[in-house]
């Protein structure tokens, strides 16, 4: 019986560091993505594992939105009592509840995965590369 060493190839790390980068950048995105003004007026939270709230938002044009915070990092809180004032600008990481700025987004945790990503296809591009290069001027 023979074995023969698997090897990853060069193409194949890329595309698993590209797709760490983009694991750790898309909670950053959605976070920054949010834009949501206004006093709470009601809110529904579904049991399981990974529960969800709906809040409705009463803006201050006097409109009632509907805000879904789920259980990632990229959401807002989903405990958050009835007659709360939050507000949240787009492009923002943090964000005001009744009056105070709460800036509670794991944003270094995500900057060191994704250096440790780019630094990984770094590493693939040094280390398999070259290889590649090589073998294609043949």
């Amino acid at each position: 019986m023979t074995f023969i060493a698997a090897r990853p190839t060069y193409g194949a790390m890329l595309v698993f560091a590209a797709w760490l980068v983009l694991m750790g950048s898309y909670e950053i995105v959605g976070r920054l993505l949010i834009q949501v003004e206004g006093t709470i007026v009601s809110s529904e939270t579904s049991s399981g594992g990974r529960a969800a709230t709906w809040y409705h938002v009463r803006g201050p044009d006097g409109q009632i939105r509907e805000y879904i915070a789920g259980s990632t990092d990229k959401s807002l809180p989903t405990r958050m009592p009835v007659g709360t004032y939050i507000k949240k600008n787009k492009y923002e990481l943090a964000y005001m509840r009744d009056g105070q700025k709460i800036n509670d987004f794991q944003w270094a945790f995500y900057s060191i995965l994704i250096l440790a990503d780019l630094s990984f296809a770094r590493f693939a591009h040094s280390r398999f590369g070259r290889g590649v290069r090589s073998q294609g001027q043949n």
